[in-house]
C-alpha cells in the first residue's frame, strides 16, 4: 500500500527537524569547549608570567650581591698602608638589622650595606626606608640610583607595583644618564604588566630594546615580549 502524502510528508519534516537539532547541539557546544580552551591558555599565561616574574626578581638580587661585590673590589683598591691586611667583610647572612632609627646617616656605604642585608632577610618594608633615606640624603652620591633602583625592587617584591613603577620612574627621571636606566625601564615594564598594563609594559619594553640594544635588560626585554600575548 502506497504512503499517504500527507503521511511522507510529516516524515521528511521530522527528519529535517531532527537534523536541524543536531547540528544546533554541536554549533552550541563548540563555543563552550573553544572557551574553554581559552580559559585554559589565560590560566597557564597567568602562571608563567608568574614564574617568570619570581625569576626576575631572584636575578635581581643577584644582581644586587654583584654590585655589592663590585663596589667592594673599588673601595679595596684605595690606597693602603704596606702590610696592612685587608679587613674582611661580614657575610651579610650574619648582619643584624637594627631599627631605622639607630642607623647612623653619615656614611652611604655602610647604610647601603645595611639595606642590602636587610633585603637579603627578605625585610622589604625595612630595606625600602633605608634606600629611601640614602637615596633622599645623598642624592649626588655614586650609590643614589642604586639606591632608588632598589628601593623599586623592594616594592615589587612585596608586589606593589604602583610603587614599584613610580621608584623605577625616579631612577629614570633623577639619573638618566645612570648605569640602572636599563634595568629600571625592564622592571618598569614587569610592573606595568604585573597590573594589567600590558599596552604600557609593551611600550616600555620596546624602549629599552631601543635605547640599550646591548644590554642584559635589552635580550630580557625581548624573551618578555616574544610570551606576552
Amino acid at each position: 500500500m502506497s504512503m499517504q502524502p500527507g503521511l511522507r510528508g510529516m516524515r521528511i519534516l521530522t527528519g529535517f527537524l531532527f537534523l536541524a537539532g543536531l547540528l544546533c547541539a554541536c554549533a552550541s557546544h563548540q563555543p563552550d569547549a573553544e572557551s574553554i580552551r581559552i580559559t585554559t591558555m589565560e590560566k597557564q599565561i597567568a602562571r608563567n608570567e608568574e614564574v617568570l616574574a619570581d625569576l626576575s626578581h631572584r636575578l635581581s638580587v643577584m644582581q644586587f650581591m654583584v654590585d655589592s661585590h663590585e663596589r667592594m673590589l673599588r673601595t679595596s683598591a684605595s690606597p693602603a698602608s704596606p702590610g696592612t691586611p685587608e679587613k674582611p667583610l661580614s657575610a651579610p647572612q650574619t648582619i643584624q638589622t637594627p631599627q631605622t632609627s639607630q642607623v647612623s646617616p653619615q656614611d652611604p656605604g655602610k647604610l647601603y650595606e645595611l639595606a642590602f642585608a636587610t633585603l637579603q632577610n627578605r625585610e622589604y618594608e625595612k630595606a625600602a626606608t633605608l634606600f629611601r633615606q640614602l637615596a633622599d640624603t645623598y642624592p649626588e652620591h655614586t650609590l643614589a640610583d642604586n639606591a632608588l633602583y632598589w628601593l623599586g625592587e623592594c616594592h615589587y617584591a612585596r608586589k606593589d607595583y604602583r610603587a614599584a613603577i613610580q621608584a623605577f620612574e625616579e631612577v629614570l627621571n633623577r639619573y638618566p644618564k645612570g648605569g640602572k636606566v636599563p634595568d629600571a625601564l625592564l622592571k618598569n615594564a614587569f610592573s606595568r604588566i604585573s597590573i594589567g598594563d600590558k599596552e604600557g609594559g609593551r611600550t616600555v619594553l620596546r624602549q629599552l630594546i631601543r635605547d640599550y640594544p646591548f644590554t642584559d635588560a635589552a635580550a630580557k626585554a625581548e624573551a618578555r615580549l616574544k610570551t606576552l600575548f
